[in-house]
């Protein structure tokens, strides 16, 4: 099942995807980013409608952590799947997410549209638990 701009892109299971974004150096030369192995997450703000989606080279676990220690309400991790390229999954993320951008990585949205963006996100990968 698509989610929202997704839609608009081909079948993310049958089309293979180059994400490595692609900086000039000085002169004119292209400098590749090398792909980073880690996590994309999805959490919510307990009691809220604020959503976040980020990256992390370490375990989700202990990202949230580092989150709560800034945040006065309690924050649940929903889903996580692991990938080879975390800067530009996530990047694709932020992108499908972007109507319901509220702040930096934060998205406010309801339940159901946070359960579209688990379900098109765990067709990405499997999640891992």
């Amino acid at each position: 099942m698509p989610f929202g701009a997704m839609a608009l892109l081909p079948d993310t299971e049958s089309v293979e995807y180059d994400y490595t974004p692609v900086k000039k150096k000085p002169g004119g030369k292209k400098k590749t980013k090398k792909a980073i192995t880690g996590y994309i997450y999805f959490l919510k703000e307990e009691g809220t409608d604020y959503y976040k989606c980020g990256k992390t080279t370490r375990s989700p676990a202990a990202r949230v952590e580092d989150l709560a220690t800034g945040n006065p309400r309690p924050l649940i991790l929903l889903t996580f799947i692991r990938s080879s390229n975390i800067r530009s999954v996530e990047q694709f993320c932020h992108y499908g997410l972007k109507r319901y951008h509220y702040r930096n990585e934060w998205y406010r949205m309801n339940e159901n549209q946070a359960q579209a963006f688990i379900q098109w996100l765990q067709q990405l990968h499997e999640p891992l638990r």
